[in-house]
């Protein structure tokens, strides 16, 4: 079989695997991931019996210090023994799981890659997601994010509105036409329960040029003290900017 040939196998491959998982907006700091199982930000209505990440390099998953695990609002890891498998050139990490009453969760996970460097970054990884989790209707959260260094050319705050500052599925909007947002996250910075501490938790942006809106919609999955920081790419005078407007606020349930 020609090389050409090999590579058009293994790239097939990957797309069919991949096609089983949710495109990840899960980061890492090394080798990609190609997608997580449950997906990202998904309210399931029957609760999985496994957890996985597919990531976009193989041989991992040997180190002693790999994991997955998952929690719930009490702080219950609800994951067992993580095991991995190969996947063409990727590498299938996955938890099977147990015990999961209706609410939301969070995913954490990391995996040594091949070079020593921590696939999910320092902390690892994280994701969340729902079964059949219920999101509390509340009254509209006006959000200013600021953006300490005052980059030239763009305000140096931008207002947000949010669907309610309470856990659940929840979504975030801001008009502006002098940028577009490209990322969000929820990071945790104080919780009661300390594995969830540091816990960030992407959520997936939409703009409309037209409008000049950004849309993100994601879980907030605990009540705990978050750093919403959101990415923003703007063109001024000096070039493209990019650069982090944030805030802090408490989540309740």
């Amino acid at each position: 079989m020609s090389r050409n040939s090999r590579s058009k196998k293994w790239l097939l491959a990957g797309v069919l695997v991949t096609s089983a998982f949710g495109i990840s907006s899960v980061a890492s700091a090394h080798a990609p991931v190609r997608g997580t199982a449950p997906f990202a930000n998904q309210n399931l209505k029957k609760a999985p019996t496994v957890v996985e990440v597919l990531a976009g390099e193989s041989g991992l998953g040997s180190h002693p210090d790999d994991f997955i695990s998952v929690f719930d609002a009490s702080g219950t890891n609800h994951a067992s023994r993580m095991t991995a498998s190969a996947q063409g050139d990727f590498s299938r990490i996955s938890a099977p799981v147990s015990s999961l009453k209706q609410g939301w969760y969070g995913v954490h996970w990391n995996v040594m890659s091949q070079d020593g460097h921590p696939m999910g970054g320092d902390e690892g990884g994280w994701w969340a997601f729902g079964v059949n989790g219920k999101t509390t209707k509340s009254a509209t959260r006006r959000i200013t994010l600021s953006n300490p260094s005052k980059p030239s050319g763009v305000p140096a705050s931008v207002r947000t509105s949010l669907n309610g500052l309470r856990v659940g599925s929840r979504t975030m909007t801001a008009t502006m036409k002098w940028g577009t947002m490209t990322s969000l996250k929820w990071i945790v910075v104080d919780s009661p329960i300390a594995e969830l501490k540091g816990a960030t938790f992407s959520w997936s942006v939409s703009c409309v040029k037209r409008t000049h809106t950004c849309t993100a919609k994601g879980i907030v999955p605990f009540v705990a003290n978050y750093r919403i920081e959101a990415q923003i790419s703007a063109k001024t005078q000096q070039g493209r900017l990019t650069s982090v407007w944030s805030t802090t606020a408490t989540a309740v349930g």
